[in-house]
């Protein structure tokens, strides 16, 4: 049980998973470095304490812990390929969060106040070194929908708003288009890369690849970024690798 008395360090140690969300949200713990001092302050500061270096009452405190600790538990559910909407819809803002959190006093406010200005229709990304489930669960009531992806050692976390019945919109659209297929499976480097690349020639804005490799295609990935395009690899059903590669109509760079 989480009480008002317990010391931040017992916390960690019982659900290290909360370290992240801590720092975010306590810039003063965030500003420290060196980890040894911050395993030296979490030894005696109780979260009675910490609700006060937060500006908040005890109560609040221990139910945004919870519901952090709710948050970092669930099941990660990140498709398998972009949401249609990561496609079609343009970015409104970025935000380095890990930036924020030398620059500001609350970069969780700030976070707060820059999605309320998002217009419907349009795409907050969070650009963050941590897993950003905890920030966007918190958007959920503001009308927003994510997508996670992890990318090399940061995340990218896309928060769209979303139009009135617009979700069964792009479900529509979804079930209407044909994506290319292109089998590598068993061809010689660098034939899969070359194929590759020439079929994404000719994809139109909003049409999608499916490329077929034996390895996971990462040497890829760099040049997929560079042209503008989203991606995701999963394992294939019989062997190797199936890359999902999306063109979308605006682009997301």
């Amino acid at each position: 049980m989480i009480t008002a008395t317990m010391r931040v360090g017992e916390l960690l140690g019982r659900h290290p998973e909360l370290e992240d969300w801590l720092v975010l949200n306590v810039p003063r713990l965030a500003r420290l470095s060196n980890p040894h001092l911050r395993r030296i302050l979490s030894r005696w500061l109780t979260l009675s304490q910490l609700a006060q270096m937060m500006h908040l009452e005890v109560d609040q405190l221990l139910m945004a812990v919870n519901q952090a600790l709710n948050a970092t538990n669930q099941p990660e559910v990140t498709p398998q390929e972009p949401p249609g909407w990561l496609q079609e819809r343009p970015i409104y803002r970025t935000i380095q969060v890990d930036q924020l959190t030398n620059e500001v006093d609350d970069p969780v406010q700030l976070i707060l106040r820059s999605a309320k200005a998002v217009p419907a229709g349009m795409v907050l990304l969070l650009v963050n070194s941590f897993d950003p489930k905890p920030i966007s669960a918190a958007l959920d009531h503001q009308g927003f929908v994510s997508w996670q992806r992890p990318n090399r050692e940061r995340w990218d976390c896309y928060l769209y708003r979303q139009l009135p019945g617009e979700e069964q919109w792009f479900a529509s659209r979804l079930v209407l288009q044909q994506p290319t297929v292109i089998d590598n499976r068993g061809l010689k480097t660098p034939l899969p890369l070359v194929n590759t690349l020439a079929a994404l020639t000719t994809l139109e804005p909003g049409q999608q690849l499916l490329a077929l490799t034996d390895i996971q295609p990462t040497y890829l990935y760099p040049m997929l970024e560079e042209r503008g395009f989203i991606y995701s690899t999963s394992r294939a059903i019989d062997y190797g690798y199936i890359t999902t590669i999306n063109r979308p109509l605006i682009s997301v760079n």
